[in-house]
């Protein structure tokens, strides 16, 4: 039997959350007993069931998903450090943007037999800070990228498309992701190209309602379509319907973004924020823009992405973003969680 662990799953909005679950079925599938435990924000009863569960059951295994919504600031899962010695598998989707208190906690987990990694920065920064080799006999410390949770209802080339361009943003709609500079870039666009059909789709945390209203009133009259907790499907609908994707994370894109795992999984074109020295593959699959700290302006920055949007569906209704289109759906290829759930069964299991 394997416990994952996770503060947050769905319906509840949390990308971790969604991820951890995907693995959960693809575990499934593969006929293990994969059972989801909802670790509270208080939940210090089901934290020493766990704990006492892993040295009284020799099979009983665990997977640690962190950080998620659920979670809070509570300390519990660091707690479970104390389960049996090879029994757990930490998957860490962020470290080097927790705060200093938050990356003390997630070293004491050094020492553990399997980490898994969901961008190669963080490894990086996490082997550096609890000096440790990339190569440590016993141990396991792998980047898995996020694949995307959301399965392609169909995948439409853009080359097919007819009519005014469309171009889309999808995510969270909380602060920090990105969603106020696609709202400026947006109502620029609008400004010089009244034709084009701009959606922003997104899921809503719980918590965040306040500012979801307050980008539901900054968008109040310009013609920019916001669609909210859309059905996965209708979702996939979309990405495949739109020209360019428009993905500007503030502190650029890297192999932990499951919205942009998605878009690649659809095919699609998207236009994301590089950092300073991005990986080849991702320039292979994605067009990139600097993120707007880098820019002259914000101004400068808002006019120059608006052109780089329009330039993107251009491109791709000529075909010529066809070899950007199959690089990026041979590496979805490669991201599955099918692919994720067999190596997370070789380091639970390994000697």
């Amino acid at each position: 039997m394997i416990d994952l662990v996770s503060g947050s799953w769905p319906p509840e909005t949390c990308g971790v959350g969604d991820h951890i679950d995907a693995l959960r079925k693809a575990l499934c599938e593969r006929g293990i007993d994969a059972r989801p435990v909802r670790l509270a924000k208080y939940g210090l009863l089901q934290t020493v069931r766990l704990i006492v569960r892993s040295w009284i059951t020799s099979d009983s295994k665990a997977i640690l998903a962190y950080p998620t919504e659920g979670y809070g600031r509570s300390v519990l899962p660091f707690f479970l450090i104390l389960c049996r010695p090879g029994s757990v598998l930490l998957h860490m989707h962020e470290y080097r943007h927790k705060n200093m208190a938050c990356r003390w906690l997630l070293r004491l987990y050094r020492k553990n037999k399997a980490i898994f990694f969901s961008n190669t920065d963080d490894m990086t920064l996490y082997l550096h800070d609890t000096h440790q080799p990339e190569q440590i006999p016993g141990r396991i410390r792998k980047v898995m990228p996020s694949p995307s949770t959301i399965q392609p209802v169909r995948i439409e080339h853009p080359a097919s498309h007819t009519g005014h361009f469309r171009i889309l943003h999808f995510g969270q709609i909380r602060p920090r992701k990105g969603i106020e500079e696609v709202v400026e870039v947006f109502k620029h666009l609008k400004s010089v190209e009244p034709s084009v059909q701009l959606t922003i789709a997104g899921a809503v945390p719980q918590g965040y309602e306040y500012f979801a209203n307050e980008i539901d009133m900054s968008l109040a009259g310009s013609d920019i379509a916001l669609k909210l907790e859309l059905a996965a499907s209708e979702l996939s609908e979309t990405i495949s319907q739109s020209d360019a994707i428009f993905l500007p994370y503030p502190d650029g894109a890297d192999e932990r973004r499951s919205t942009l795992a998605a878009g690649l999984a659809h095919g699609a074109v998207c236009v994301t924020t590089y950092k300073a020295d991005p990986d080849e593959s991702l320039k292979k699959m994605t067009i990139g823009i600097a993120p707007v700290s880098a820019a002259p302006s914000r101004g400068d920055w808002v006019r120059s992405s608006s052109q780089q949007l329009m330039d993107a569906c251009s491109q791709a209704r000529a075909g010529k973003c066809d070899a950007m289109i199959a690089a990026a759906l041979q590496y979805s290829g490669t991201t599955s969680f099918q692919t994720l759930a067999d190596e997370t069964l070789k380091a639970l299991y390994s000697r």
